[in-house]
């Protein structure tokens, strides 16, 4: 049986909802000191953590945008691992660094850092409140596969609990913002469609469960805080 807790790592949701936002935040967040953070930035500089960096690039190539870089490792790649590495637009970061500033009041330093835009930057607000939505905010017992952590996030990327139980009772499938992709089949049993390719069955009682057991985890985390 799975067991699942409601336990945020991050007091803060993201409006709107994007991955280079969340991405951005996370790095923010996990640096030991936010000045640190505001003068790599003026600096157009990087920083790194363990085995993950972010960096505002300078070649031509890439200028708006920052370099995320992660080390991976995998049987095939041995104790060396690979680094996977990608670029997204930096007015993305930016926008949520001026926000992270905004939420404690500082609001010269996030000036500063909006100044340093060279695109206009979207509009991102940091409420001080954990996102019951966000699959970093769940602790899960050992039966936590593989499946079981696609089937997690695709109930919470459709961003509403009532929508996803409804679907779940309707057995309606759906598509999520990434394209991964929920179908049920027969034999009670339910496909996952994800990114680059790959798919995995779940049993469709399984995925109930999980539909049910997330907003009663939410609901118990908020009323003993």
């Amino acid at each position: 049986m799975v067991e699942l807790w409601f336990t945020p790592r991050s007091n803060v949701t993201i409006h709107p909802h994007k991955w280079t936002y969340r991405l951005s935040l996370a790095h923010i967040d996990g640096w030991r000191n936010l000045d640190d953070v505001v003068q790599v930035a003026l600096a157009r500089g990087g920083y790194s953590q363990e085995y993950a960096g972010i960096a505002h690039c300078r070649d031509d190539a890439h200028r708006g945008k920052m370099q995320f870089w992660r080390m991976q490792w995998t049987d095939k790649t041995g104790p060396r691992g690979k680094v996977r590495q990608f670029h997204f637009p930096e007015e993305d970061y930016l926008a949520t660094l001026s926000a992270r500033l905004l939420l404690d009041g500082r609001i010269e330093d996030a000036e500063r850092v909006r100044g340093l835009a060279l695109a206009p930057l979207p509009d991102v607000t940091l409420l001080p409140v954990p996102d019951p939505y966000e699959l970093s905010n769940y602790s899960f017992n050992h039966q936590f596969t593989y499946d079981v952590r696609h089937a997690v996030r695709l109930i919470l990327d459709q961003r509403d609990f009532a929508l996803a139980q409804q679907r779940a009772e309707s057995r309606e499938g759906y598509t999520v913002a990434d394209g991964s992709r929920l179908e049920y089949l027969s034999g009670g049993q339910l496909r996952l469609h994800l990114p680059r390719g790959h798919s995995h069955e779940v049993p469709e009682a399984l995925y109930s469960s999980l539909v049910a057991r997330l907003p009663q985890e939410v609901e118990k985390w908020t009323a003993s805080h």
